[in-house]
């Protein structure tokens, strides 16, 4: 496969993941001014992704950059950037994508527990609103992964929220591509009860460090690094990424940019999902496998 086949490759899925008024994506490249990249490396971020070069002096381009992240996050994400950056940065590349979309099955806030209970641990646990319904949805349960899933589709029904509960949370639970086809492998649809709690992420993690440990390091470094086909002498210096995720009655709002009284922890059967205690979610486009925001949630 040649380096024109992976461009098209990753353009054909960022045309298809795109859902009119309910998933948008949007690239931006900032470069120095004054500095300039390969006419080969332009003409692809043009072709194959619909982007193009934005010249700022980066001493001075907080809100520029802000600005930018605002608009395509429709608000959700304001601050990317909390301060300017040195002279010596050359290049910011930046990925932001704005999702919303309701339930197909919506729950009903009349059924909304206030002060329902999320167990960090078997014996520590929080009060949080967790909203009730019953729905016929696909769930399954693997003995071999340790862990039940739900899906609760959206509108449209190519997305939907994947939940995956381990069943025993004080077990370290290993998830990875494999349990997780076991999972989907493994679903039926059925008449279910879920409670689920609602919630809400703003997070910004450490991207740097999880490339690092995913076994992505050359690119840091100044000796290392071969970023030729942009320009010479190019390295990463950071990769800052902030997701913000709103999940309540009527459905999701997630934006990420790149740069019935129940006291127990319940035991999940066919026809019963209650996401008590720490949970995996995946927001995924079924048509094309791709993830589009992923998590764990295990703290209010």
């Amino acid at each position: 496969m040649n380096i024109t086949m992976v461009h098209e490759a990753f353009g054909q899925i960022n045309k298809d993941i795109i859902l009119p008024d309910a998933l948008e994506t949007a690239n931006g490249l900032f470069i120095q001014r004054g500095f300039s990249v390969s006419r080969s490396y332009e003409d692809a971020l043009q072709h194959f992704y619909s982007t193009h070069l934005t010249e700022v002096d980066f001493r001075n381009a907080l809100i520029e950059v802000n600005s930018w992240v605002q608009q395509r996050t429709r608000g959700k994400i304001s601050v990317l950037l909390d301060k300017n950056l040195s002279h010596s940065t050359k290049m910011m590349m930046v990925n932001a994508a704005y999702f919303r979309s309701r339930w197909k099955w919506e729950f009903d806030p009349r059924a909304t527990e206030p002060n329902g209970y999320f167990y960090l641990t078997p014996r520590r646990r929080v009060q949080v609103p967790i909203m009730s319904g019953k729905m016929n949805v696909a769930i399954g349960h693997d003995f071999s992964v340790g862990a039940s899933i739900l899906e609760l589709p959206f509108t449209p029904t190519r997305v939907s929220m994947f939940l995956v509960l381990p069943d025993n949370p004080e077990l370290h639970f290993h998830f990875n591509v494999t349990s997780m086809k076991l999972l989907i492998g493994s679903m039926k649809k059925r008449d279910v009860n879920v409670r689920l709690p609602r919630f809400s992420l703003d997070q910004i993690p450490q991207m740097t460090d999880l490339l690092w440990k995913l076994g992505i390091q050359d690119i840091f470094s100044p000796t290392e690094a071969d970023l030729g086909g942009i320009a010479k002498g190019l390295f990463v210096t950071d990769v800052m990424q902030r997701a913000v995720l709103k999940v309540d009655e009527e459905g999701s709002i997630a934006s990420a940019a790149t740069v019935t009284l129940v006291e127990r922890i319940g035991n999940v059967d066919d026809h019963y999902f209650e996401a008590n205690r720490p949970f995996i979610f995946m927001v995924m486009d079924k048509k094309t496998g791709a993830v589009l925001f992923m998590g764990r949630m295990a703290n209010f």
